[in-house]
């Protein structure tokens, strides 16, 4: 599947709780633990920067499609989740009954592209676009 995992979304609450704590009594040490396993700081390192990334794209995308005047700003916001999260159809004139085909081509290159980070995450599609990565040294 797509989007934001839930494993994910479990290790950024049990961080967020972690650092209320730590608020409260800043000497206190303490580990996440997800499904009985002690989680390591770089995991969740990776997890937080994974969502500012995710939150980045998202806000990004929908500030570009935006920019077409084909839809009102809970359809524009609704067809990015959607694309983001391969979850099918959004809100509006992207819901149910409607469809994506109003968008400009600008537009649907970024929904696109929004569909694929969705399906095959943020990280590879990043090192696909990286020309460090596939030129030969």
């Amino acid at each position: 599947g797509g989007g934001l995992k839930v494993s994910r979304i479990a290790i950024l609450f049990k961080s967020a709780k972690r650092e209320i704590k730590k608020l409260v009594h800043p000497l206190s040490v303490s580990n996440i633990r997800f499904e009985g396993n002690r989680v390591d700081e770089t995991v969740v390192k990776g997890v937080a920067n994974y969502f500012v990334l995710l939150i980045v794209i998202f806000a990004a995308g929908t500030f570009v499609i935006s920019i077409d005047s084909f839809g009102d700003f809970e359809t524009n916001i609704s067809a990015m989740a959607a694309c983001l999260n391969n979850i099918g159809p959004g809100f509006s004139k992207v819901g149910p009954v409607g469809n994506f085909g109003g968008y400009n081509p600008l537009s649907k290159m970024v929904l696109t592209f929004a569909m694929l980070i969705g399906r095959l995450e943020i990280y590879p599609m990043l090192l696909l676009f990286n020309p460090k990565v596939w030129m030969n040294k």
